[in-house]
């Protein structure tokens, strides 16, 4: 029903992953709010709606004479109603909740005439094709049984669900708003079936007698009635598809619109039945008028049989008995016979050739309107309905202005100033930084991006005002399309989120549940330092090896293969790849004009339909196969402590669906939030190794010094390693692991500093600049880990390298434990130079690093090798102390949906 159940009634309340559309409903909360695109896409479609059905009452108005016909009366009705419900939508864009039950109201009252006003158009010219009276009275107690049992049920439900919010009324509302969308599919795809039926049956039975060039028009038309009505059919399958596929918001939005247009097809359609009518009668009497009679009686009986053949059995007009009315588009009345074919002799009052056709031309002119070309009628709309927004924007607009940025193009705003996919976002911003200042804004279509230049002003507005900067934008192409909407890092600021952040606080959040995993974290680094010294070459994959291995034992007790590919990990990776790609603001057009995203997968420039689909199914395996791991395990009673089997035990089997979604998801964030960073930043230390030899002379002495060469360095040593602590920090400011920080959104309007930050506004921490301000950092791009020693210290990029405020990495200790452990028990036994070409030159690698929200270091090569025979011998005794175990691998099954 239009505008039925405002988006904004729900806050909080959660829903099990079997009701996909109340699971969205948190996500609907935004749709207006912060996607301008699709809020303009959605209102321009209102617009149009309006217009077409004022466009019909005003034909209709004009055109008609006759005024007490069902014809007539059902084509005001339902396009009234059109009119009605689009002016609920109107008042909804224009207003939001403030009139939040007026529009549920006034969207009631206009759906009702809307859908029932529709199909009585079409039951009322359906006795042209269909002469037999149970077919015509099922029709009619159809529409009239569905109307009052379908519109008055969900009226009562969405009235009670908008004023009370209860959980049950939201799921009963759900029920029958699908119940009621299917119905109503169903009833006029019925009435569409009977047209299309009779058309075919008489185009098959009838059509040789229309080859003359008299005749061939009345074809025409025939084939013209069917195609109106496959579209008819095609419209109300759209709104049964995204009802369906979860998208409830949008099929409410667009039933306006696509009701307008179903009303214009049918009219035109109907209107060409009826000249289908009179050209039958016209052909009738011109034919007479030539024959013979004896000749004209055999010809007429004819075509009176393949007429009864093609509508059926059909009574004799007998003698005397009043011919049938048929009421047409202009509202006269024309005489036809019955059967359509009856002898015309001695009719009274009969309307000369010459004269019906005056009539149909005059029909012609009148209906043009109704024919006016759809994209015509789509650009006064959006004429219109934007004259009417800028209005409301000028009335509502704020004394403040955007902080400063590019100057905007009319209506498209900034959209060719956003960065190109692709390009590193650091670069991108820091030139923006430098043109505009520390604080810095984006229009494009409605939708703002500001970024934050100044770690002062990140604190400010995301750690000090953080209850209204802690939410996530709603990314339609990395969140909706390809499923990252279910991770900790993306969830919006509500409920769910808390009931994410929970368990993992409690798992890997504080420095007493980490220490449980302490000689996890000692043994695969261990290990790790084993693969690179027998396969320095390949020093990369055995950090993403390593990363993996200790997040994966943790979350599900599951073990790696230790010398080659692990699928989970292989799967890992590439999930995280797509992550990075997929969620960089600005980045993909889709998430500025939301529209696109139905586009067909075949249409040019819809490529990120497939690969959407193709990473959803990556993160679908990723988030599935290893849960079925942890649950086949425990059921067979022998299974490795983890995240996911403490919270299943701790539910003793009770855990609802909606528990169990939140722990899936909670614990493949583990994952996705743990590993990758961790390889971005080991990365990153070897690359400056490669660089820098001294920076790494440095370390071996302290190292030596404090810890010896007999044992490998410990978390008890790090407070003893100040300098092995500078490189630490150092790593995380030379190329912080998050370059540009994950997205924020503001949820209400802010001002700062005399600038206005609208609400549904992106807000990016510029972190690569907060660490490359040389005003803070001398010589940024010179790898330094002095800088952080001494009496003055520099920042410690530790503050701002995990996040901000309540959005803040909850296993950022995890994280930087397990760097730093790498970090030290790598700088104690390895050498790590540059590598050697052919001919024995040093290789220089270049300083490059990858776009993407999680950003690595481009491939390079290095030369890695044990600093003495001693240093080897302590690497490989992790063979005699931890032997390598057996992997799960085996036990993975595939990912049962």
């Amino acid at each position: 029903m239009g505008a039925l159940l405002p988006p904004d009634s729900l806050p909080g309340i959660l829903s099990s992953p079997d009701t996909p559309h109340l699971v969205r409903r948190d996500t609907a909360v935004s749709v207006v709010e912060n996607s301008k695109g699709l809020w303009f896409t959605l209102a321009c479609l209102a617009g149009i709606g309006l217009w077409n059905a004022c466009e019909i009452v005003l034909v209709v108005l004009w055109t008609f004479k006759r005024r007490r016909t069902l014809y007539y009366w059902s084509i005001i009705i339902a396009a009234f109603g059109v009119i009605i419900c689009s002016v609920a939508q109107v008042i909804d864009f224009s207003l939001g909740s403030q009139n939040s039950m007026f529009v549920v109201v006034l969207g009631s009252a206009g759906w009702i005439p809307m859908v029932s006003g529709q199909s009585l158009v079409l039951y009322s010219r359906l006795h042209l094709l269909w002469v037999d009276n149970r077919i015509m009275t099922f029709i009619l107690a159809m529409i009239i049984f569905n109307g009052l049992t379908m519109h008055g049920g969900a009226f009562a439900i969405n009235v009670s669900a908008r004023a009370i919010q209860s959980k049950p009324l939201i799921r009963a509302y759900d029920i029958m708003e699908r119940t009621e969308v299917t119905v109503f599919f169903l009833q006029e795809i019925t009435l569409s079936m009977l047209y299309l039926w009779r058309c075919r049956h008489f185009l098959k039975q009838y059509g040789r007698r229309m080859e003359s060039e008299d005749t061939a028009a009345m074809k025409t038309t025939l084939r013209t009635l069917i195609l109106a009505n496959l579209v008819v059919l095609l419209l109300d399958t759209s709104i049964l598809v995204l009802e369906y596929m979860g998208y409830n918001y949008v099929q409410i939005k667009v039933k306006d619109f696509i009701y307008s247009f179903k009303l214009k097809v049918e009219l035109s359609a109907l209107n060409s039945l009826r000249d289908f009518v009179r050209q039958f009668r016209m052909l009738d009497s011109t034919f007479q008028a030539k024959q013979k009679k004896n000749v004209q009686e055999g010809i007429q009986r004819q075509w009176e049989s393949a007429l009864q053949r093609a509508f059926g059995t059909v009574g004799r007009t007998r003698p005397g008995e009043p011919e049938e009315e048929v009421h047409v588009a202009e509202g006269r009345q024309i005489l036809v016979p019955r059967d359509l074919s009856a002898t015309t002799e001695g009719r009274s009052g009969e309307v000369p050739v010459g004269t019906e056709n005056e009539k149909l031309a005059k029909d012609s002119k009148y209906m043009m309107f109704l024919k006016i070309d759809t994209v015509s009628s789509l650009l006064l709309a959006i004429v219109a309905y934007a004259a009417i927004r800028i209005v409301i924007l000028i009335r509502k607009r704020k004394p403040y202005p955007l902080p400063p940025g590019p100057k905007p193009w009319p209506v498209l705003g900034n959209i060719t100033d956003l960065p190109s996919p692709g390009v590193r976002e650091w670069e991108f911003w820091r030139k923006h930084r430098e043109s505009y200042g520390p604080i810095t804004s984006l229009s494009a279509l409605g939708t703002t991006i500001i970024a934050l230049h100044s770690p002062e002003i990140a604190n400010e507005l995301l750690e000090r005002r953080s209850a209204i900067y802690s939410s996530r934008p709603r990314m339609i192409f990395g969140n909706e399309m390809c499923g990252w909407e279910d991770l900790l890092a993306t969830q919006f600021y509500n409920d769910k989120l808390r009931a994410y952040r929970r368990p993992i606080h409690a798992f890997v959040g504080t420095k007493a549940g980490i220490s449980r995993y302490t000689e996890l974290q000692e043994v695969e680094v261990h290990r790790f330092l084993l693969r690179v010294l027998d396969k320095p070459a390949e020093f990369i994959s055995h950090i993403r090896t390593e990363a993996g291995a200790i997040i994966l034992k943790m979350a599900y007790g599951y073990t790696i293969e230790p010398h080659g590919k692990d699928p989970l990990v292989d799967i890992a990776d590439q999930a995280l790849y797509q992550f990075s790609a997929a969620t960089v603001p600005g980045a993909w057009l889709v998430d500025t004009i939301p529209i696109l995203r139905y586009l067909p997968k075949w249409a040019p420039g819809a490529g990120f339909q497939n690969l959407a689909i193709k990473w959803k199914a990556t993160l679908s395996e990723l988030g599935e196969r290893p849960m079925q791991f942890v649950r086949k395990k425990m059921k067979e009673q022998h299974f490795d402590p983890s995240y996911v089997s403490a919270l299943y035990e701790k539910a003793d089997g009770k855990m609802s669906a909606e528990e169990e979604y939140v722990l899936k998801w909670s614990a493949a964030s583990l994952y996705t939030g743990g590993a990758d960073t961790s390889v971005s930043s080991i990365s990153t230390f070897f690359l400056a190794m490669v660089l820098h030899p001294g920076v790494q002379q440095k370390a071996w002495e302290e190292i030596d010094r404090v810890v010896g060469g007999d044992r490998l360095p410990t978390l008890n040593d790090r407070e003893n390693l100040p300098y092995v602590e500078a490189v630490l920090k150092e790593v995380f400011r030379w190329h912080p692991l998050v370059p540009m920080g994950l997205p924020h959104l503001v949820t209400q309007d802010d001002v700062f500093e005399g600038y206005l930050i609208p609400k549904g506004a992106i807000i990016i921490p510029n972190i690569w600049w907060f660490a490359h301000d040389p005003a803070v950092y001398p010589n940024p791009e010179v790898f330094d880990p002095s800088r952080f020693l001494g009496p003055n210290p520099a920042p410690d990029p530790y503050d701002y390298a995990f996040g901000f405020g309540r959005r803040i990495c909850p296993g950022k200790q995890l994280g930087d434990s397990s760097v730093w452990l790498t970090l030290a028990r790598s700088l104690a036994v390895l050498h790590i130079s540059k590598s050697l070409d052919n001919s024995g030159n040093e290789i220089e690698p270049a300083v490059s690093f990858e776009p993407g929200v999680i950003s690595h270091p481009t491939p390079f090569k290095a030369n890695i090798k044990p600093r003495s025979p001693k240093h080897e011998k302590l690497i490989r005794q992790i063979e005699k102390t931890h032997p390598w175990e057996k992997s799960s691998a085996s036990e993975l099954d595939p990912v049962v949906v």
